[in-house]
């Protein structure tokens, strides 16, 4: 059964994961929040919140240089899709961070628990909180011979979102709700996110109106582990196969060759600039999930293409092949 491609297209759509090097390269320009817990228990100066998230999100410890939120209403246009998550952030979500941050270091715990909850809630923001985004479960996923394809969590991780979904943090946490259900959602969550969820239900209840009632972290997470979308990841496949395969027939309308994008059929803009027209086709899952439109709409596009190459990725889809029928 081969669905390699269907899947391949839609982590391109919804985003991969950029390995966390990407999303904490910057605090490396600061020694006493460059490390983990280890750093955290062993330097003799302790930063404020604040400091921290400016050090490892933005690369800095002056207000002065932090960067303007970006909106995400068109954070996944051509001008704004490159650029890194974390400047989508809100001004709330930033001071949110500074204090899970502060209270992570007074923990012990690893800050790059922190720095992957930073990157999804950024990566949402920057999907204008998530309405660019199609869910893989929204019944337009197909493997190349017409079986249609869904994705849940694994037990573990299933049984985390349940827990804070269904809890009662959930309605006071200063974490965006919206973001929770998304994120929790496997239909979004699951091939993209890399947050820890039993660190997020943590932080949720820390920040919420029961917040007092947690008096520590739990000493697993002096040590980061984060969450492997290849390994809580589980992926079932229809026993009915649809014909003709929306997969294996779409023909796209605008093509990339050779770096020039060409219009086949100029109903295809609908009114929209080229520009426009491009972005929009680029995170659309829908029924273009496969090969041929990877082919057509990313042969070219660098920033795109070498997320398919990443090791997560390969991991990915090695277990995407072993998907069960229903």
């Amino acid at each position: 059964m081969k669905i390699d491609d269907i899947v391949t297209a839609y982590v391109q759509n919804v985003g991969m994961p950029r390995k966390n090097e990407d999303l904490i390269n910057s605090s490396h320009k600061s020694a006493s929040v460059t490390s983990t817990a280890e750093s955290n228990q062993s330097t003799s100066v302790s930063l404020s919140g604040r400091a921290i998230m400016l050090s490892r999100l933005f690369g800095t410890q002056n207000s002065n240089t932090e960067p303007p939120v970006v909106s995400g209403v068109n954070g996944m246009d051509l001008k704004h899709i490159g650029m890194s998550p974390q400047n989508f952030l809100t001004t709330s979500d930033r001071a949110l961070l500074s204090d899970m941050y502060e209270y992570a270091q007074q923990q012990g715990a690893d800050l790059q628990n922190v720095d992957q909850l930073a990157y999804a809630l950024g990566t949402y923001r920057q999907s204008n909180d998530g309405r660019s985004m199609s869910s893989f479960n929204g019944g337009n996923s197909f493997d190349l011979e017409g079986h249609q394809l869904t994705v849940s969590f694994n037990e573990k991780d299933a049984a985390t979102a349940a827990r804070i979904l269904n809890g009662d943090a959930i309605n006071s946490t200063k974490l965006d709700q919206g973001f929770l259900r998304y994120t929790l959602d496997p239909g979004y969550g699951a091939l993209s996110n890399t947050s820890d969820f039993e660190f997020m239900e943590q932080m949720v209840i820390k920040f919420s109106d029961t917040g007092a009632e947690q008096i520590s972290l739990p000493s697993k997470f002096s040590s980061f582990s984060g969450r492997s979308p290849s390994e809580s990841s589980v992926f079932t496949l229809s026993k009915e196969v649809l014909n003709p395969n929306p997969a294996s027939t779409f023909k796209p309308q605008i093509i990339n060759d050779n770096g020039k994008w060409i219009v086949l059929d100029p109903a295809a803009l609908g009114g929209n600039s080229l520009e426009q027209t491009v972005a929009q086709q680029k995170i659309k899952s829908a029924v273009s999930l496969n090969e041929q439109v990877i082919s057509a709409f990313f042969g070219n596009d660098k920033g795109i293409s070498e997320v398919s190459t990443s090791s997560g990725l390969l991991s990915l889809l090695g277990k995407v092949g072993k998907a069960k029928v229903l």
